[in-house]
């Protein structure tokens, strides 16, 4: 391993990453350092302090959702100060939630399958749209999305006893289309969505168009669906065998790299890969230039590894976990 960068004119920008935590047991949601796992501030959540919970960050917005059992809460970003709570309206009622521009889309599955707008600021509620065939999602259920995509918000459910997929207009509320049920996790593709199943479920892969129908799907990946992240209308997905691949709107990857063999050819025989850290993200050089970033965590210790579009590894950095500003602490080997 050699010594720090000091190559300045193409220092990296990594995304900041503060993590928040919800922590059930005390009724607290807390923002802590992704490194150094310190808290940076926490506050009392507005709901039942045993539920379990989930949380969405939209950096764009600077805003958390913190969803609970028995509702969900909408607090800044910067202070997680409470700006506005919503109770759940039906026992069994689940929800996920993501934010575009000013406004809040809810999926929600209990008595049936609904998606809905609110202000992300005020609260208001703007529309709410749900299928002509509700069903009982009670048991198992399984949310994915919501996800806006080209003026349109798609969200599925799935369950032992059905689910649904809802494509709806994000301006009007309109419901445009409606479909069976996923069993996975939406990410917005040009004019439509990429749909990752669960395994056994159906294709690993499918690309959705904006009506929701299938246009394409791939077989043969063990894709993670949680693991993925979608960027200019390409898919960025890890495999359980620690691959990652690149759709550009086709069955066949555009590029696939196999990350440990990469990295043992560089750090040596002794490295194994013990796991991807998070979803993959894109990380920008004060010259402009773009790339994807994968943490991961190895038997030599934390790496990020940068990846060009084309899918060929740039930079393998090797990440000091009490270094928070990692783009200014940079070694490669």
């Amino acid at each position: 391993m050699t010594g720090q960068s000091n190559d300045s004119s193409a220092r990296l920008v990594f995304p900041r990453r503060t993590v928040l935590q919800a922590i059930a047991g005390g009724g607290i949601l807390s923002s802590a350092s992704q490194r150094t796992k310190d808290r940076v501030r926490s506050t009392l959540v507005p709901f039942p302090p045993d539920e379990q919970t989930t949380v969405h960050t939209a950096s764009q917005t600077d805003h958390v959702i913190f969803v609970a059992e028995t509702g969900f809460s909408v607090h800044r970003g910067g202070t997680l100060s409470l700006e506005w709570k919503q109770d759940l309206e039906a026992e069994g009622e689940t929800v996920s939630a993501c934010i575009h521009e000013d406004r809040l889309f809810v999926y929600a599955s209990g008595g049936g399958a609904e998606l809905r707008a609110y202000s992300i600021e005020a609260g208001e509620e703007l529309w709410r749209v749900s299928s002509d065939e509700p069903r009982s999602d009670e048991g198992g259920k399984s949310l994915a999305g919501p996800v806006y995509s080209d003026g349109r918000v798609y969200g599925a459910s799935a369950s032992p006893a059905g689910g649904r997929l809802l494509v709806a207009d994000a301006e009007s509320g309109d419901l445009l289309e409606t479909g069976p049920e996923l069993d996975g996790e939406l990410y917005a593709a040009d004019g439509g969505v990429y749909a990752l199943r669960e395994p056994g479920t159906g294709p690993a892969l499918s690309r959705l168009d904006a009506d929701g129908s299938e246009r394409w799907s791939a077989t043969g990946y063990r894709l993670v669906p949680d693991l993925a992240t979608a960027v200019d209308g390409t898919l960025y997905a890890l495999t359980a065998g620690g691959d990652c691949c690149a759709f550009a709107d086709d069955p066949e990857p555009a590029w696939c790299i196999a990350l440990e063999d990469l990295l043992r050819a560089r750090a040596g025989a002794g490295l194994t890969l013990e796991g991807v850290v998070e979803p993959p993200a894109v990380a920008e050089s004060d010259t402009g230039d773009s790339l994807l970033s994968l943490e991961v965590a190895t038997s030599l210790g934390p790496y990020i590894l940068l990846v060009d579009h084309d899918g060929t590894i740039t930079r393998a950095v090797a990440v000091d976990p009490d270094d928070e500003d990692v783009g200014e602490s940079v070694y490669e080997f």
